[in-house]
């Protein structure tokens, strides 16, 4: 889609996709085409947020101090190459809204 949008001359600058399309190839694909990209990764996505000096771990065992809630973190995402950083945030899920159907009387 990408491709087809750059031959159609189609003006971009952001690119949102969703969790199944956040992979390597399409990151670095988007980077190459120096476009900013906002996208959800899954729980279990290795990350390291310690410049190299701890293993990689798991999205959702990321520790977060307040600043970096309000500003982000910057990380590097398991295969990519060492020097590509990206801006992590975390968003706060709010309690889901239940529609309950009642009968008509």
């Amino acid at each position: 889609m990408l491709i087809s949008l750059r031959h159609r001359r189609v003006l971009f600058s952001t690119v949102l996709m969703d969790s199944w399309y956040a992979t390597v190839n399409i990151m670095k694909a988007i980077m190459a085409l120096d476009k900013t990209f906002y996208c959800p990764i899954k729980a279990n996505r290795k990350i390291d947020d310690s410049g190299g000096q701890t293993p990689y771990r798991r999205a959702d065992a990321l520790s977060w101090t307040p600043a970096e809630e309000k500003t982000g973190k910057t990380v590097k995402l398991w295969k990519f190459s060492q020097d590509t950083r990206l801006k992590l945030f975390r968003v706060a899920s709010l309690p889901i809204a239940r529609i309950i159907s009642l009968p008509t009387i």
